[in-house]
């Protein structure tokens, strides 16, 4: 009995390689074998951009990390996320929580369901961040 996996792509005689049942040529794939190579890298590279350009995140609003005050529904109490570069760092319940995030953030995790949220808000301009400053004191 064979150890080896079975691929599940196959090369064809001219030069693709398929999916073995029902795959079609790829859409990047020239149609016709003469046209192969005909636009030239820095072409392509232009037609992806731009293709791309609709998925663009904007730039971070913040020149560093930022907070999002949220209060609870009866106003008892307030949480501070801390976010950098769309994403969350941590919630701070308190000064001593926000110093800690602060002294020493965790390493940014992207996440995109959170920076979906984040950017919905910002695109209405529903955000309010607070920019912590570099030099902020823990």
């Amino acid at each position: 009995m064979s150890t080896q996996r079975p691929s599940i792509r196959e090369n064809w005689p001219d030069g693709t390689a398929r999916l073995r049942r029902g795959a079609k040529r790829a859409r990047c794939c020239v149609r016709s074998r003469r046209n192969v190579g005909a636009e030239s890298p820095a072409a392509h590279a232009a037609r992806l951009a731009l293709a791309l350009a609709g998925c663009a995140i904007p730039a971070w609003p913040s020149p560093g990390m930022a907070a999002l005050r949220e209060r609870s529904a009866s106003g008892e109490r307030v949480d501070v996320h801390v976010l950098r570069n769309w994403c969350w760092l941590g919630t701070a319940r308190d000064e001593g929580e926000l110093a800690r995030i602060i002294e020493a953030p965790p390493r940014p995790a992207f996440d995109i369901d959170i920076a979906k949220l984040l950017l919905r808000r910002h695109k209405a301009g529903t955000l309010p961040l607070l920019p912590i400053p570099a030099n902020a004191p823990p």
